[in-house]
């Protein structure tokens, strides 16, 4: 169970605070997808870097099973996200100066610190994501939803226990994105992990196991 408790982030602004959200609760079971909705600025990219622990809470918990991670010191936890969790943003954050291959290796050379393996890893992932023959390519060579398999290809090269993606979708037309959805959800049965992913796309959200919605009142609703 990947579970939030009493979640709560503000943030200063000179002389003001600004609550995100507050008190949060919520379950979501392993190997289940997730998608959370909501209007834009009402913290769902907040939350789920919280989730996915590159940032922290002003107040609450995160439990991984019954591992509360925001108890880890720095380096515990970074190990505990390189090897748990796989992060998929908007805007890809590829390094330009790498190829496909290298891109989705680096994770798992930081990880298994074995090249050999890394690579094995990292060819058969692009092949899965359909890029078998655009391994050597740097990004600015690559359309943006190659781009973005390249991307989700690496958030999986560690097979993490959760995968979470911040509007993955959000630049790429509409036949591409629907094909990146179904890829997500493929692979997140293919690989047993827990994904959850922040979207504006209301038809695509309603495709995953849990549609979740972030109103004004900083709660999150479940939704039929």
């Amino acid at each position: 169970m990947l579970k939030i408790s009493d979640l709560t982030k503000k943030y200063k602004m000179k002389d003001k605070e600004i609550t995100v959200f507050e008190n949060l609760h919520l379950e979501i079971p392993f190997k289940q997808s997730a998608s959370i909705v909501g209007k834009s600025g009402i913290g769902k990219s907040t939350l789920l870097h919280i989730m996915g622990t590159i940032d922290q809470p002003t107040k609450g918990k995160v439990f991984y099973e019954n591992d509360d991670v925001f108890s880890l010191s720095d380096s515990q936890l970074a190990k505990f996200r390189n090897r748990n969790i796989g992060f998929i943003f908007q805007f890809h954050h590829l390094l330009s100066e790498f190829t496909a291959l290298e891109n989705v290796m680096i994770p798992n050379m930081v990880f298994e610190k074995n090249k050999t393996i890394a690579k094995e890893k990292a060819e058969r992932l692009l092949e899965e994501v359909g890029l078998k023959d655009r391994i050597t390519h740097k990004p600015s060579e690559m359309s943006g939803g190659e781009q973005q398999r390249v991307a989700i290809a690496r958030a999986l090269i560690n097979q993490p226990k959760a995968i979470f993606a911040d509007e993955p979708t959000g630049n790429l037309d509409e036949k591409t994105s629907e094909a990146i959805h179904e890829l997500l959800l493929k692979l997140q049965k293919q690989y047993e992990a827990t994904l959850v992913v922040v979207t504006h796309n209301e038809r695509l959200a309603k495709q995953f196991d849990i549609k979740l919605h972030m109103t004004k009142g900083q709660i999150l609703q479940l939704e039929d």
